[in-house]
């Protein structure tokens, strides 16, 4: 008998944000110590117009709904096959607020079924803070019912896993079992060293269809680069990588833009140290993970300094204003470089809930 099923809205073997990254990862890791079934939420993306149908359809189903419109967007029935499979599962995975109806479903069928909620943001939050005021207002009630769906969602699941310390302590309000899981990796870590020279490389990846990516590299861009270029232009070099950096609007000869990459080798290989500028969010931000386990000292602002434990910042410098990421670079470029612990790495290789994974037969 399977013991888990998980629950998400990732496609299989489709990876297009640091959010894929986490849900294939997290279950990469499951799938090593125990029994597990996958179920991938599928519906129609074969075009905008259709999405954008479905996401006006779901704002309007939502005022005849319990749930708000974010949560008709993904819900359907269950189906049969589902339903046998759910009376043998000893507890469910859900990937997602999005996805809690399901929960709320399984539950009705099989009351026993301990469910996992894998909350990757605060997520009514995040959600309000995308809106413009206009939206805010005509949506005003649906914020609300997000909001209170969420707080249900949070209360009432036996587990939650937050990406980010600052979630875990929001989460705690509502639930006392939150666990703090940081994104995990198991492949090799890179070991690339870091420039001797005069000339430092520093390195972003970043997926600019998400809005506060793209709101923190536009920011960079146009409040920081401008002071380099100024200052430092001879001695530094920024290479941007993921979805839509290869379109960036500059015209300084410091800034590459190199798209989507099939490898992060060269990435690893090509930098020495890699910044991080988001100011929205979960406070998480995948990638900047990622570059710790990879030994790349990471330039951030502080917006993520209270999403961390202790132990994971030592090679992390934190900036806010221009100046002050200016300022970090130059240091960088005097050879002012922290080194990361040899111990980092072993905090993003681990699951920090494993003991409440072992039920008895």
């Amino acid at each position: 008998m399977k013991l888990f099923y998980f629950f998400t809205t990732h496609k299989k073997f489709l990876f297009h944000n640091g959010g894929d990254v986490y849900t294939r990862n997290l279950i990469s890791f499951l799938k090593a110590e125990f029994e597990i079934d996958v179920g991938y939420f599928q519906h129609d993306q074969s075009s905008n117009l259709i999405c954008k149908f479905k996401k006006l359809w779901s704002i309007v189903s939502s005022l005849f709904s319990y749930y708000p419109a974010k949560v008709c967007y993904f819900k359907r029935k269950i189906s049969k096959n589902e339903i046998e499979k759910i009376l043998l599962y000893k507890a469910l995975f859900i990937d997602h607020l999005d996805l809690y109806w399901f929960a709320i479903e399984a539950k009705k069928i099989n009351p026993e079924l301990k469910v996992f909620l894998v909350n990757h943001n605060f997520e009514s939050k995040l959600y309000k803070s995308g809106l413009s005021r206009v939206l805010r207002f005509f949506l005003y009630f649906d914020i609300k019912k997000y909001l209170d769906f969420e707080v249900n969602a949070l209360a009432t699941s036996d587990f939650v896993i937050a990406l980010s310390k600052q979630d875990q302590n929001i989460f705690t309000k509502y639930n006392k079992n939150v666990f703090l899981q940081l994104p995990l990796f198991d492949y090799e870590r890179s070991k690339a060293p870091i420039s001797k020279s005069k000339y430092i490389r520093i390195g972003c990846i970043v997926n600019m269809n998400w809005w506060p990516n793209a709101e923190g590299v536009n920011w960079f861009l146009n409040n920081v680069i401008p002071i380099i270029n100024n200052q430092y232009k001879s001695k530094v070099e920024f290479n941007f990588y993921g979805p839509k950096t290869d379109k960036l609007d500059v015209t300084s000869g410091i800034v590459n833009g190199h798209g989507f990459v099939e490898s992060l080798s060269e990435v690893w290989l090509n930098n020495d140290i890699m910044i991080n500028p988001v100011f929205n969010g979960s406070g998480i931000n995948i990638k900047m993970c990622e570059y710790l386990y990879n030994n790349k000292p990471v330039l951030s602002s502080s917006f993520v300094k209270n999403a961390f434990p202790e132990e994971a910042l030592s090679s992390v410098v934190f900036a806010d204003s221009a100046d002050e990421w200016a300022s970090a670079i130059c240091n960088f470029v005097d050879g002012i470089i922290p080194e990361v612990s040899e111990d980092t790495h072993c905090l993003f290789s681990r699951l920090s809930f494993i003991e409440e994974l072992k039920f008895e037969s």
